[in-house]
């Protein structure tokens, strides 16, 4: 028989086993990079290649793809059709069909009166995630914008576009939860548990103890030097899941977010340390944090992470390792957009903000306008200059006032790089379970502080289905 080693070593091993495509697929991983439709997120994007490999993975979702046996065209990692066989949903006529499904779903807008409806539905999902302890995360999934959802899927390792269910909340919620292997309760579970055929009941609050312990508790300490959150018995977990306003559960998702917000600023550099301070004492930052309906401790923390979430971002986005100059008004813009994606007509609460951003804008812009007027040419030149630079076409039009939206229909307004940026600032392994768990989590308690914004509360909803019977398995 043949070795891997052996195998890989020649070309004619190569084909025998990677298939007759494989030394085109190794020389385009040679490059490094390549442009192609990404099959987790629809989209025509950039893939790196993973290490040495032929994988490829997207720069949008960060879904992991390789090379399909017949076009060389991206299929995700995970398929495999009939015959044993990888191809691309190209090859199967399928790509342009789920790419538009996907498309209408993420630009479709709902109303805060679809958002509640939402909430307060019962389904067949609902009373399993109720049954299972798992209902606040379920109802947090739920008020999630649809392509969060999806990014959400990605980073589990499965994409909610090809299941007939997508579309409707409640499934896509549960799905999440529950996928056999790859949903969040599989995943918090040892390979002894997977195996075993008395599966163990996993909660909300068992899934959130898996990330505090691997992240949060070294092994030298223990959970009760680290955490002020009782650590509790299954039994205690299962009766604090069941309640309608457990504020052991409140308590531990702001210490969680609290402590992993730390740990990511002790991996600032001093550098980066001090422009963050001296960005925070902006005019245009200030108005915004010094808001009143963000001034209770639980939506603080969350804006604390955002905030340095923003920034990291921002300091990134010119290829450096974060050293890049950030403008006050840029990071403004930035946290408003991530604490926004609720529903239409969502302003309201952060328009104080809002108006001073739009106005430190213009006196930006304005201060450029007299700078080319001021340039010594005649007043028609000078005009002419004023319109190209209100359309970008200038030096002194600062583009970077305005904040680089994505396309209608994109991956990219699911938000998650700030995710990202913490499992790399905290360095997590992102295949591992709890690396591809804790973006959903994070994304799961932002929600509630954007909703809090609103005075939407999950817990409200969370009462009304205490009083219905529930019965089921474990997951």
């Amino acid at each position: 028989g043949m070795s891997f080693l052996q195998c890989c070593a020649r070309r004619e091993g190569q084909d025998l086993f990677f298939g007759s495509t494989s030394n085109s697929a190794f020389k385009e991983a040679a490059k490094g990079r390549k442009e192609g439709d990404c099959q987790w997120c629809f989209e025509l994007t950039q893939h790196f290649a993973v290490g040495s490999s032929t994988m490829w993975m997207c720069d949008n979702c960060k879904g992991v793809s390789e090379p399909c046996e017949e076009c060389q065209s991206l299929v995700r990692a995970s398929v495999v059709r009939k015959n044993n066989s990888k191809k691309c949903a190209k090859c199967c006529k399928t790509y342009k069909k789920l790419a538009h499904v996907k498309t209408k779903a993420i630009r479709t807008a709902r109303s805060f009166e679809e958002l509640r409806a939402n909430l307060a539905r019962d389904s067949e999902y609902r009373r399993d995630a109720t049954a299972n302890g798992v209902l606040r995360p379920f109802l947090h999934l739920v008020a999630l914008q649809p392509v969060m959802r999806l990014q959400i899927g990605i980073n589990l390792g499965f994409c909610l576009v090809i299941e007939p269910f997508f579309g409707d909340a409640h499934a896509e919620a549960w799905e999440i939860l529950s996928r056999q292997d790859a949903g969040m309760a599989d995943r918090c579970k040892t390979w002894r548990n997977r195996l075993s055929p008395f599966k163990k009941q996993f909660n909300w609050y068992k899934i959130l103890e898996k990330i505090c312990q691997e992240l949060c508790v070294p092994s030298y300490m223990s959970w009760a030097e680290e955490f002020t959150t009782k650590k509790l018995s299954s039994k205690e977990a299962e009766r604090e899941c069941m309640s309608a306003d457990s504020a052991i559960l409140g308590h531990l998702e702001t210490e969680m977010v609290t402590k992993i917000a730390k740990q990511q600023r002790s991996r600032m550099s001093s550098l980066q340390a001090c422009c963050l301070a001296e960005l925070k004492q902006s005019e245009e930052l200030r108005s915004l944090l010094s808001l009143p309906c963000l001034q209770n401790a639980e939506t603080q923390t969350l804006v604390t992470y955002i905030v340095d979430g923003a920034y990291l971002a921002l300091a990134r986005r010119d290829g450096s390792e974060g050293t890049a100059a950030v403008d006050p008004v840029a990071l403004t813009d930035e946290v408003i957009a991530l604490l926004g994606g609720v529903a239409k007509g969502e302003d309201v609460p952060l328009t104080p903000a809002i108006q001073t951003l739009q106005a430190a804008k213009e006196r930006i812009r304005e201060a450029s306008r007299e700078k080319l007027m001021d340039s010594g040419r005649d007043a028609r030149a000078a005009a002419e200059a004023i319109l190209r630079a209100a359309e970008g076409q200038e030096e002194g039009y600062d583009a970077t006032l305005d904040r680089d939206v994505p396309a209608p229909g994109s991956i990219l307004h699911a938000n998650a790089t700030p995710f990202w940026l913490t499992i790399d600032m905290l360095e997590i392994e992102f295949c591992s379970d709890v690396g591809r768990m804790l973006p959903a989590c994070l994304q799961m308690l932002l929600q509630r502080g954007r909703l809090a914004l609103h005075g939407i509360r999950v817990d409200d909803y969370i009462a009304s289905d205490l009083g219905r019977s529930v019965s089921g398995d474990g997951i």
